[in-house]
């Protein structure tokens, strides 16, 4: 009958438990990075989809599509508010600027689109 020697049994109980620990610190310090990470993104969709809204939505204030000065945006943006400001600047120079704003997690965000024009 053979017996089997002491280094071939497998892993010992100080090495697994060794194992799971470096693998929780590991876990520990990696998981705020990825959830700083997924607060970024979110944050970059929104202003995107916000730049894109405002874009559309400016033009159609300046080809009188649009006749309101406020308003929000339909399902699936219903969570974006629009305002609307018009500037003479003189000599027939005129400014149109169409700030959004929407909620997130950290508080209030806003981003504004803005175009001069010559009457």
């Amino acid at each position: 009958m053979r017996m089997a020697k002491r280094g071939d049994d497998g892993f010992t109980l100080l090495e697994v438990v060794l194992a799971l620990v470096l693998i929780g610190l590991a876990v520990r310090y990696l998981m705020p990075a990825f959830s700083g990470f997924l607060v970024s993104d979110r944050y970059l969709t929104h202003r995107q989809e916000a730049y894109l809204l405002a874009a559309g939505k400016l033009e159609e204030i300046i080809y009188q599509v649009e006749k309101a000065h406020e308003g929000d945006f339909p399902a699936p943006w219903a969570h974006f508010h629009w305002i609307y400001r018009v500037e003479r600047l003189g000599e027939g120079l005129v400014r149109h600027e169409l700030t959004v704003n929407w909620r997130e997690t950290v508080g209030e965000r806003r981003i504004s689109v803005s175009r001069l024009q010559f009457e």
